[in-house]
């Protein structure tokens, strides 16, 4: 049974422990994402994001707003997309994170694609894609086990691949360019 939340979450019942939720609830800056409501504060890496009713905004520049789990497997994120870039800009949602040459995320990758994307040493490859135009709304859930890792858009499984990249990396979070708006942020333990 899904409960719906005023923020316009909905999660499960029986879910795990939270380990990141950040609703963006809190006042309005064009400076700072501040602290999730478990207490990790956002590191902003060369760009500056805010929060501007109740969502996760791009002031300027281009970047990865980063929190620091202390969980590198077993887990789930949940995000939703506010707002997204009508052009060829990303979005993404990070996890297994270790540097800027070495991370993993999805998210839209093209104007019609969402993708499951590893960079490896500083190089980019594609793990899957899946052929959709992003849209203003959309949920996502990355389900991390392993080298397992399933990817879940409004509910619906569309992604399910094994690469065990990064498999260290406990740094997750959100990449920002512009257009980019995130409703919500949380990670859960499986």
């Amino acid at each position: 049974m899904l409960i719906g939340l005023s923020t316009g979450m909905a999660f499960m019942r029986g879910r795990k422990k939270r380990i990141v939720t950040d609703n963006f609830s809190r006042a309005d800056s064009n400076s700072s994402l501040g602290k999730a409501e478990t207490g990790q504060s956002w590191v902003l890496q060369s760009f500056i994001a805010g929060v501007k009713s109740g969502a996760a905004y791009l002031v300027s520049g281009t970047g990865r707003a980063l929190v620091d789990s202390g969980v590198a497997d077993n887990f789930a994120i949940e995000s939703q997309f506010k707002k997204v870039p009508t052009d060829a800009s990303v979005q993404r949602i990070i996890f297994r994170y270790v540097d800027s040459s070495n991370e993993m995320f999805f998210g839209k990758i093209t104007a019609t694609t969402y993708g499951v994307i590893r960079r490896s040493g500083g190089s980019l490859t594609t793990i899957a894609s899946y052929a959709q135009t992003p849209a203003d709304g959309d949920r996502v859930r990355i389900e991390v086990r392993g080298s397992n890792i399933r990817i879940l858009l409004n509910g619906v499984q569309i992604i399910q691949v094994t690469d065990p990249a990064n498999i260290t990396g406990t740094q997750v979070g959100l990449f920002f360019s512009t257009g980019c708006e995130f409703e919500y942020f949380v990670m859960e333990a499986l």
